[in-house]
């Protein structure tokens, strides 16, 4: 009888990695037998009373079979058969299919094992399987060798790749001369290491924006001058100065300033919320906070009067003024920078001197950084990517050019900011790059960019495949691992002529004095694949104020340190190393280091939320390529290794049945915002009846729903403006459907996408809009509106938001939006303020200004309603633009909204006959004896203002006004505001106040002397009208100390609905 005599028998193992080889052989045996002892039971009757879940891709019960055969075989004699054992002939009776993913079967004949692997070739590549049978062998060798060793510590790879371990790819390395940073160069303090370079480079430039230079001798006094204000003011021991800048020259001054004092700095970054800054300040217990005027207000806020504010802008400037002698130790600390926390709360990475200079030590040697290099900051201050940035400029007496890449790409795309600023060293993100990468044209060419340095998250092949083709054989890519912990780790160089066949691109070797090693579960060190754990003299000091975190995370290791990144590696066949995942829930998103369970924890405390559970979820998943496979177990929805755009989904489990029925999306995410990082909040909330859970407790991220993103009615483009912009948008965010009601931020956008997509509108219809449109008009349908409104000489960008988060309905002010941001500290946090400034709404290219109250205000109220479509409405307006307030008020009561508080300041409203009195002799005499000759000079200076710009406007005549409409050019700035604003002083002349039905606010500077108030009765229809009162003059109200005793009258006002 011919036939297949075998019966499968299935039983599970568990090599535990603290046992011995005996030990688990002996559990083998045990459970063999105990199969043995039932293996009459038919297989399919197995299969069949499990019932497992069944796929045609993968055996329902096992995916590796294992087959030893290991009894003699008889000589067959078959009359007319010529037979010969299975194990030689194993090439002619292939059959080109894989029964199971992984299929070993061996032969045991004359004291030796020979066998061949049979594996699934959209899993595993033919090296891959050439690897795993090396290390098979390796295994074997050394069980044999040392049967009792523990599982865990048996060595797997081959000689020839242990030989590969100490290699690299240093035949790819950039030639230019450079000066070697030297390991005695690190037995310094940072400011020591700039000074040197200042001495060598005084008038080189160190810093760069697009509106400010400083050479290395004007950086130095500036940072000298701050080191001196922030030595006074320091008290006791304290150290740690909180630091609040945007992406600006003065940020700069502000970090080496802090240095050179021996402090600490905590980089603070305006985009964050309040809440969260207010937290870093306390927990780092910082002293000072060190700003400038564009940041004042905000600074002020966060102190709350507890701690000093100095504002770098009024530091006393003295070139003469020498910086402090002290030497201090190389191991002060130099910052601390907060990350994502799994507890809910950030925690501080703590750095000193010595540490940042080994860094740069590394990066300059390794990058052949000098002093005519150009080194791009797009990296916030906040993350330790800008260190490497900063210093590795002023350490070497390169230029530093800071880069903001949410404000300057629209108007000055990278592109054409690298080639005119003749870039070599750019760094970012993989995300960024991809995004510098789409507005690339064919005419492009980057002559003097010698290295592309891109690190944060995982660099695809793709990625490459992009730079290869676009970039000169003289540039060179770079990829590395370094967080925050360890600044600079690892590193992988490529060039026009690297092949990397593989999805993803390794992280590399690691750097000097830095050794990688890969940890099991039980924290033992293994070969192939584990936790990245780094092993340096350099790692950071710890975790600021919490010891218990920091001893999980670091432990010594001889005489340094071991860190544990949490971060899961693989090791590949030439040595490097390859990122493969996390061990925990942190994740990476657009360079941003998450801890999933921060955004849990703070999602569930909110009232509604009883549980709740946070995941990254890829939109379009990346199929690989047969044989691209690495046999990788499944990943939880959202974690695969694709290229599709990311973002964070959190599924929601509410207190009551309907609890989030009743709970707006928009409600959650502002609730978030208060919180969190713009880039932590979640971007779809689902609702679920529970959270799976896994044996130990925690959520199991792998049986979570996939998301359906796009559940809500698809209402589809009604115009060819519309369809166009659904085509781009669909381009830009990677998934379609998309309706014209969408929410971009709701399908995945973010600031970058933003940008992208601004620049897709530019170059479809040649129409520029500023990136906050895309706040303000997040929709298809908004965004249409607006470029029609384009076409009709309407430019929505009068709108500014001073203040967008908060938890009351919004305060909109008529006016220049500092006066808007001079309120702001006085108001409570929570309170968000626009300011809506009139000249904008004027194009300025136009000479036919708006001469029509209510047609502007019924613009304005066209921009109010893309922050708040509803009421209860606080509006406010100075002087001039009082009327506009006013008409306001009046055209959304007339279209059924309510208006809660109409508040005017110092308000130009004609044909009341109390402004009559405000242009009397007496009234200007009672002011000149009261407020003394201050308001002499106050008035001539005023009126002298006024009538230069008059009488310029006056000299260029109609001839010019029609020459200028002829050939389309654009005013003057100041001649197209006089000219605007003579206009709009006509229109509000011509404006007459008809009776508001509601509550009227009015405050007035003591130099309208107020005293009547039943003048202003008519105004409101009750005749109830406050009026507040504020010593000094009308153009000082909103100036400290006035504007401070304004603040609280409105808050009054505000509290008081």
């Amino acid at each position: 009888v011919i036939g297949v005599f075998i019966n499968n028998l299935v039983f599970r193992t568990h090599p535990s990695g603290q046992i011995s080889f005996t030990s688990f052989l002996n559990q083998v045996r045990e459970k063999a037998l105990a199969a043995y002892s039932n293996q009459d039971l038919p297989f399919q009757s197995l299969v069949d009373r499990i019932q497992p879940e069944r796929d045609l891709s993968y055996h329902p019960l096992f995916q590796v079979f294992f087959l030893l055969q290991n009894f003699d075989l008889p000589n067959l004699n078959l009359a007319g058969l010529k037979t010969i054992p299975l194990d030689t002939c194993l090439d002619n009776i292939y059959t080109g299919t894989a029964k199971f993913d992984l299929t070993l079967e061996l032969f045991e004949r004359d004291g030796k094992l020979t066998g061949w692997f049979e594996y699934n070739t959209a899993l595993f590549s033919a090296a891959t399987m050439q690897r795993m049978a090396g290390h098979f062998q390796t295994l074997l060798e050394s069980i044999v060798a040392a049967p009792e060793t523990p599982l865990s510590t048996l060595p797997l790879l081959t000689e020839t790749e242990r030989q590969r371990l100490c290699r690299s790819d240093a035949n790819i390395r950039p030639t230019n001369p450079f000066i070697e940073f030297t390991k005695a160069d690190i037995e310094q303090s940072i400011p020591e290491r700039f000074e040197q370079q200042v001495k060598k480079y005084p008038h080189h430039l160190a810093v760069k924006t697009k509106h400010e230079a400083l050479t290395y001798l004007e950086l130095n006094q500036q940072a000298n001058q701050v080191a001196r204000t922030l030595l006074k003011h320091r008290i006791g021991g304290e150290k740690n100065i909180g630091l609040l800048f945007e992406h600006e020259a003065s940020m700069i001054v502000g970090i080496l300033g802090v240095l050179k004092a021996g402090l600490t700095y905590v980089p603070l970054a305006p985009e964050l919320p309040a809440k969260r800054l207010v937290y870093i300040l306390e927990d780092s217990q910082a002293s000072v906070v060190l700003t400038n005027h564009k940041q004042l207000a905000l600074a002020q806020e966060l102190s709350r009067e507890l701690l000093p504010v100095i504002n770098i802008n009024q530091i006393s400037p003295n070139p003469l003024q020498k910086g402090s002698r002290e030497r201090f130790s190389p191991d002060t600390i130099a910052y601390i920078l907060y990350t994502s926390g799994s507890t809910g709360q950030p925690k501080g990475v703590v750095q000193n001197h010595r540490n940042v200079l080994h860094f740069i030590r590394n990066y300059t040697n390794n990058l052949h950084i000098n002093a005519d290099d150009k080194l791009t900051l797009l990296p916030a201050y906040s993350f330790d990517a800008a260190v490497m940035d900063i210093f590795a400029a002023l350490l070497n007496g390169a230029t530093l050019y800071p880069i903001n890449i949410k404000e300057d790409s629209l108007a000055n795309p990278v592109n054409a900011f690298i080639n005119k600023q003749q870039i070599t060293i750019y760094h970012s993100t993989p995300t960024v790059y991809r995004h510098f990468i789409s507005t690339l044209t064919e005419g492009d060419h980057f002559p003097k960019l010698r290295l592309i340095v891109l690190g944060g998250e995982e660099v695809y092949k793709s990625d490459v495949e992009l730079y290869q083709q676009q970039f000169s054989d003289n540039c060179l890519f770079i990829n590395g691992l370094g967080p925050t912990e360890s600044t600079v780790t690892l590193q992988y160089f490529i060039n026009k002529r690297t092949s990397n066949p593989q999805p993803t691109v390794p992280i590399g070797y690691p750097v000097e004095e830095t050794e990688i090693v890969l940890l099991n579960e039980a924290g033992e060190e293994t070969e192939l694949y584990g936790e990245i754990a780094i092993k340096s003299a350099y790692v950071a000091l710890g975790y600021w104020q919490k010891p218990e975190t920091t001893q999980a995370a670091f432990r010594p290791h001889g005489n340094r340190r071991l860190y544990r990144t949490g971060d899961m590696g693989r090791l590949r066949a030439n040595g490097s190393l390859e990122f493969v995942g996390r061990k925990d829930s942190q994740v990476k998103l657009r360079g941003y280091r998450i801890e999933l369970g921060e955004i849990e924890a703070t999602l569930g405390q909110h009232p509604a939320v009883q549980q709740t559970a946070v995941i990254l979820w890829e939109e379009q998943p990346r199929l690989l390529p047969l044989g691209e496979g690495r046999g990788e177990d499944s990943l939880p929805p959202g974690e695969g290794r694709g290229e599709g755009e990311k973002r964070l989904v959190a599924y929601l489990v509410p207190v009551h049945k309907d609890g989030l029925e009743k709970i707006a999306m928009d409600e959650l995410r502002q609730f978030l915002n208060e919180k969190l990082p713009d880039y932590m909040v979640p971007s779809a909330f689902i609702r679920v009846e529970a959270i799976p859970l896994l044996p130990n407790g925690k959520v199991n991220r792998r049986l979570l729903p996939v998301p359906e993103l796009n559940q809500a009615t698809i209402i589809a483009p009604r115009n060819p403006l519309e369809r166009q912009l659904t085509n781009i948008w669909q381009k830009v965010l990677g998934t379609q459907p998309i309706g014209i009601h969408d929410n971009f931020f709701d399908q995945g956008g973010h600031s970058l996408l933003a940008i992208t997509l601004l620049t897709q509108i530019e170059k479809t219809f040649g129409k520029r809009l500023a990136l906050i449109t895309v706040f303000q008009a997040p929709t298809i349908a908004q965004q249409a509106n607006t470029l029609h409104a384009q076409n009709n000489t309407v430019s929505w960008r009068a709108l500014e938001a001073v203040r967008s988060q908060g938890t009351r309905p919004p305060f909109f002010l008529m006016g220049n939006s500092r006066l808007a941001r001079a309120l702001l500290p006085l108001l409570e946090p929570d309170q968000p303020v626009y300011g809506l400034n009139v000249l904008n709404l004027q194009p300025s290219d136009s000479t036919t200004p708006l001469s029509d109250i209510k047609e502007i205000a019924k613009q304005c109220i066209q921009e109010i309603q893309t922050v708040q479509p509803q009421g209860p409405y606080y509006l406010g307006g100075y002087c001039i633009d009082a009327p506009i307030a006013f008409e306001i008020a009046q055209q959304l009561h007339a279209n059924g909204q309510k208006v809660a508080l109409l508040a005017l300041f110092d308000a130009f409203l004609n044909r009341i006959p109390q402004w009559q009195q405000g242009y009397s002799l007496n009234h200007h005499w009672l002011n000149l004896l009261e407020l003394g000759p201050s308001y002499l000079l106050h008035k001539i200076r005023q009126k002298w203002q006024r009538s230069v710009r008059e009488v310029q406007l006056k000299l260029l005549g109609k001839q010019g006004k029609k020459l200028t409409q002829c050939h389309q050019k654009t005013l003057p700035s100041q001649l197209h505001y006089t000219l605007f604003i003579n206009a709009y002083r006509e229109a509000v002349a011509n404006y007459v106040p008809q009776p508001f039905q509601g509550r009227i606010a009015l405050f007035f500077a003591s130099e309208w002397r107020v005293k009547d108030t039943s003048a202003f009765a008519p105004l409101a229809t009750t005749g109830d009208v406050e009026i507040y009162e504020i010593l000094g003059y009308h153009d000082n109200l909103f100036v400290s100390p006035q504007v401070e005793v304004l603040g609280e009258q409105l808050k009054h006002c505000l509290e008081n609905n």
